[in-house]
């Protein structure tokens, strides 16, 4: 009996370590909370939407409108000058920070930009610093906000608990 306890404490242990190491949690931002991606109500909305925001390498940026919009990635220049750049997306669609550095999105769509619809961000390699502030807009199910290896790893650390447990 003393065996089996201390295999299942064992278990447990190798559940934590795999699940700490292995799970950072992303955040998905509906760019522009409530909003959405739409002209906003002054020029300086998006920016003041990111300020309090820390972007990660694996979050992912939802953009959703309805109407007539798109969402191009820009270079600093394109974003400054309002130039439109290759369209990223013609529907909404959800964007995954692939690289850390400042990020430039804006839209195409008549004078839409010189208007304030464009988003500046900047991405930093990894969570380790301030942990993000939710969007004023619901939190996205965890299947949209959890990467799917916290789930490989959470079975892998299970099947690893059990078969110490019934080993012992």
């Amino acid at each position: 009996m003393g065996s089996r306890v201390m295999g299942l404490i064992m278990g447990c242990l190798i559940l934590v370590i795999i699940l700490s190491k292995g799970g950072e949690a992303v955040t998905t931002y509906e760019v522009g909370g409530s909003l959405g991606w739409v002209v906003p109500p002054n020029t300086t909305y998006y920016k003041e939407w990111a300020a309090d925001k820390t972007f990660v390498v694996g979050d992912s940026l939802s953009f959703n409108w309805t109407g007539t919009h798109d969402v191009a990635e820009a270079s600093k220049t394109q974003y400054e000058n309002c130039e439109k750049p290759s369209i990223k997306f013609s529907s909404s669609g959800v964007l995954e920070l692939t690289k850390e550095g400042p990020l430039y999105f804006l839209c195409t769509i008549g004078d839409h930009c010189n208007s304030g619809q464009k988003l500046e961000i900047n991405v930093s390699a990894s969570n380790s610093t301030t942990p993000s502030t939710p969007s004023a807009s619901p939190p996205p199910p965890p299947s949209a906000s959890v990467s799917a290896h916290v789930y490989v790893n959470a079975l892998f650390a299970t099947t690893s608990m059990l078969f110490v447990y019934f080993m012992a």
